[in-house]
């Protein structure tokens, strides 16, 4: 039996939730399945070199992203794609509903199986077709008539980007997650800290892209707060994106260099989540939050915006707040965490075994969508 090759689109594989959920799946399903990737930029070269060594095959369209005809050129580049590179199953990753031109030009290519996988629970580019009344409501319809099987990461993330009585029902794919990977690991945990200069701090962590849903300004009013009260808080934010040299001036104005550290994008992230305390996620707006399923599998308590799915629970030690309550909120409730430390490993057993799992039945839910 030969190899099932599967057709991804996506602007661009970066250090987002997404991007490591289909490496995951990538990794479950080969030799048999082999993802090939449609992007309109150049892909982050480490994850280029991962997919590669799954097999993977890259491809890049290019059409005018500015003026009037550019959604009739980007119609037109991906079906001049598809007449000279022939797939039977095209798997399209989006947060908004932006890729209706991709996704018209599939079936007017006769791809027969055309799936859309919603990651989001808003569209978080600014212009794109979406937010609320009549334009969302298009946007599912088109949605739901062009494609074939309709995926979403949560009922959350479904419901945003298919309506609740879409055209057909919606699977929920839970994110993969290699759960012993983040287990905890004290000797890791003791060298992060010494190499951060944080051996007898109390560490506050987050994990995600520097954009307006990640919400880090609060993040970051939190913190404040916080070591106003007690100068043995410290705050690790992993990640990049767009609003990062924004956040760093903000951390320099305000005078938190010395217990802010910003370092980017780090490859062995789960090394990070050693050395963090407490896990953060005041999210705006999340698919599914992943990295809070990854903190809790380093047996670290969560604060987390009440925005953000309850599926994103996997043990007892998490808390969901509402953003709107403000910084002085978040600042008792991380408090209070703190008095009842309780045995982190203990807790990352309890995660890793709810959550360890999910990655092969997923991936296997996935092999039988794409007919394999």
């Amino acid at each position: 039996m030969g190899v099932h090759r599967v057709l991804h689109i996506k602007g661009r594989l970066s250090s987002d939730g997404a991007t490591a959920v289909e490496y995951g799946f990538a990794q479950e399903l080969t030799p048999g399945t082999v993802f090939d990737w449609l992007l309109e930029e150049e892909p982050e070269e480490g994850w280029k070199k991962r997919f590669q060594q799954t097999g993977s095959h890259f491809f890049q369209v290019q059409y005018p992203k500015h003026g009037k005809k550019k959604v009739l050129l980007k119609y037109r580049a991906y079906r001049d794609f598809f007449r000279e590179h022939p797939y039977d199953t095209v798997h399209i990753d989006t947060d908004g509903f932006h890729r209706v031109a991709e996704l018209y030009a599939a079936k007017r290519a006769g791809i027969p199986r055309r799936i859309l996988h919603s990651h989001s629970t808003i569209a978080e580019v600014s212009g794109r077709l979406g937010g609320s009344g009549f334009s969302r409501r298009l946007g599912q319809w088109l949605y739901t008539s062009l494609s074939t099987d309709c995926l979403a990461c949560s009922e959350q993330a479904g419901e945003w980007l298919f309506g609740r009585k879409g055209k057909r029902p919606v699977t929920i794919l839970k994110n993969g997650l290699d759960a012993e990977r983040f287990r905890f690991d004290p000797q890791k945990r003791e060298a992060i800290r010494k190499q951060l200069g944080w051996e007898n701090q109390k560490v506050l962590g987050h994990v995600g892209r520097f954009e307006p849903p990640k919400n880090h300004r609060f993040l970051l009013s939190v913190f404040e707060t916080l070591y106003e009260r007690d100068s043995a808080y410290r705050l690790l934010l992993i990640g990049d994106g767009s609003l990062r040299w924004e956040i760093l001036e903000e951390v320099r104005r305000k005078r938190l260099d010395a217990v802010v550290s910003c370092p980017g994008t780090i490859e062995q992230v789960e090394s990070e989540y050693q050395a963090m305390d407490i896990f953060l996620f005041p999210s705006l707006a999340e698919g599914f939050g992943q990295v809070a399923v990854e903190a809790q599998c380093s047996g670290l308590p969560c604060l987390i915006a009440d925005t953000v799915t309850r599926q994103a629970a996997v043990t007892a030690d998490c808390v969901f707040l509402p953003v709107d309550q403000g910084p002085e909120s978040w600042a008792a409730q991380v408090e209070k965490l703190f008095q009842n430390p309780g045995d982190r490993a203990q807790r990352a057993q309890e995660a890793i075994c709810a959550a360890g799992s999910d990655r092969r039945n997923s991936a296997e839910k996935l092999r039988e969508i794409y007919g394999g």
